[in-house]
């Protein structure tokens, strides 16, 4: 039986996949939920801008959701600069209520390691290695 931080990872890599499919940049237990039938609810923190043309969170969200129930997502927007939101996951980390999930770019990864915000999902994150372009893999 996997552990519910297990469960967790599982469910943050597929997430990631999904989104990273679906916004075009690249059968398992995540896809039907957690072994025991739970419904797994994650919290997603973005400042994606969800301009005019562009695929919505919203929308990524809501097919996420609607294509695995045993698996919900619910996505806040951060309205504010790349470092208050950092900012915000350092005192929410503390705190203890930091969102499951949190998307960063690439110039922000070296401040949330050295301040100690990242999980290390690499042994998860293996499994769904070709699901990935290499890039963003490594």
């Amino acid at each position: 039986m996997r552990s519910h931080t297990q469960r967790l990872m599982v469910c943050a890599a597929s997430f990631a996949a999904l989104c990273m499919g679906l916004a075009g940049c690249g059968s398992n237990t995540a896809s039907t939920g957690g072994d025991s039938g739970e419904v797994v609810n994650l919290t997603y923190m973005h400042r994606l801008p969800d301009s005019e043309g562009m695929t919505l969170v919203k929308d990524i969200v809501a097919k996420w959701n609607k294509d695995h129930p045993s698996i919900q997502v619910k996505a806040t927007k951060f309205d504010g600069a790349a470092q208050d939101m950092i900012k915000k996951l350092e005192t929410d980390v503390k705190a203890g209520n930091a969102p499951d999930l949190a998307q960063v770019g690439y110039a922000e990864v070296p401040e949330v390691f050295t301040k100690g915000l990242l999980e290390d999902v690499t042994e998860e994150a293996a499994k769904y290695k070709s699901d990935f372009a290499e890039g963003p893999y490594s």
